[in-house]
């Protein structure tokens, strides 16, 4: 049975404090699980989407929807309150989550 997470637009998801490189800073126990926000390239348009991990193990993802912020890239149908993502999106690191973002809700596979 699949787990389905509506996206909750929270900008606090993109400030972090303290350096990157510190895998605790990826962690945000502090929003609920699905809390996203879209983050701007340096031409100030939308490059990825940013998320608190829809399984609740309060990681962070981060979704490239355009060229050069990142080695992969989702296609992105353009919604920004209710955003479709494909392909599915699997995080590499913490839970291995595997699910699709689709008009604005995160479903586990």
């Amino acid at each position: 049975m699949s787990a389905s997470v509506p996206i909750i637009w929270n900008d606090d998801v993109n400030k972090v404090e303290g350096h990157l490189d510190d895998l605790a800073k990826w962690q945000r126990p502090d929003l609920p699980p699905g809390s996203a926000c879209w983050v701007n390239g340096m031409d100030d348009q939308i490059a990825c989407l940013r998320f608190v991990c829809p399984c609740g193990c309060h990681g962070m993802g981060t979704v490239p929807v355009r060229p050069g912020y990142g080695g992969a890239m989702w296609n992105w149908d353009g919604n920004k309150e209710l955003p479709t993502l494909t392909p599915s999106i699997l995080r590499l690191s913490d839970c291995k989550w595997h699910g699709y973002l689709t008009k604005g809700v995160f479903v586990s596979c």
